[in-house]
């Protein structure tokens, strides 16, 4: 289909992007204070869920959770205010029954509803307070029964609707970034440094180390610190002697600023952007 949505934002400020020709054009569907937003989900176009959090850099503000039934011309609140923490991620299988993933204090990361959002209850994994890195960082949902959450090392899979859950340990320093499932036996994961890992039963690591296919061309790395900051560094390796443009662009595809636009010799390079 041609139709897709991007959600996002910094500091307080949340943005629902919307395309209807693969990506082309985006139409600025929301734009509001009243958060940032980190995950979303449509099952039709019409019905779709985001979530995100009060602010971009208060893990203890409330969450946010949005809903549309109009293909997002209109959004509903469904936030519920006693809960801290972020939320990055979101599935539902129809509309009514849906779950969220994300952080919070008190160990109440995820959430399923059966009524569309309206009310949410937890399916907590004891494990102990969770710190802000060892959040939930994404989840794959198979079925109603079947459902993988991810942290910063650690797979936990539930088959029973997250009533129970096992933990998966990838025996690893490197973070998980995301998981898929294309079914209850077969998914995968990846994380930091190139690594990979596939499901298919037991976990086993595919490469658990920086690509090395990579290091024959060029690449570009994550920034750090976050973006959101006063300023960023911006690191890149460049395999052969090559001229170099790197361009800066906000979350609607518009220009902000050039910051490097000439010939480099091979090696890593650092630049920092503070606009």
């Amino acid at each position: 289909k041609d139709l897709g949505w991007i959600v996002g934002g910094a500091s307080i400020t949340g943005s629902i992007l919307k395309t209807t020709n693969s990506g082309l054009t985006w139409e600025k569907m929301i734009d509001t204070t009243a958060g940032t937003f980190r995950g979303v989900y449509f099952i039709d176009d019409n019905n779709g869920w985001v979530v995100g959090a009060g602010s971009f850099f208060d893990n203890l503000e409330p969450h946010r959770i949005l809903s549309t039934t109009d293909g997002g011309i209109t959004w509903q609140n469904l936030s519920d205010r006693t809960r801290p923490g972020p939320l990055v991620d979101v599935y539902f299988f129809n509309s009514n029954c849906g779950w969220a993933a994300g952080f919070s204090p008190s160990g109440r990361g995820i959430l399923y509803t059966n009524n569309g959002g309206l009310t949410w209850s937890d399916r907590r994994i004891q494990r102990g307070e969770l710190a802000w890195s060892d959040y939930y960082k994404r989840m794959a949902v198979v079925d109603s029964n079947n459902i993988w959450v991810a942290t910063e090392d650690t797979i936990y899979q539930s088959t029973d609707g997250g009533i129970l859950w096992n933990a998966n340990s990838m025996q690893s320093q490197k973070g998980l970034c995301s998981i898929y499932f294309v079914d209850k036996n077969n998914g995968w994961a990846v994380g930091v440094e190139g690594s990979i890992w596939k499901y298919n039963g037991n976990i086993v690591g595919i490469h658990n180390e920086k690509i090395i296919a990579i290091k024959n061309n060029s690449y570009l790395e994550d920034c750090y610190p976050n973006p959101a900051n006063p300023s960023t560094n911006i690191r890149f390796f460049i395999s052969k002697e090559s001229f170099v443009r790197l361009i800066i662009y906000d979350i609607l595809g518009q220009k902000i600023a050039t910051i490097v636009e000439e010939c480099k010799l091979p090696g890593t390079y650092t630049v920092t952007f503070d606009g």
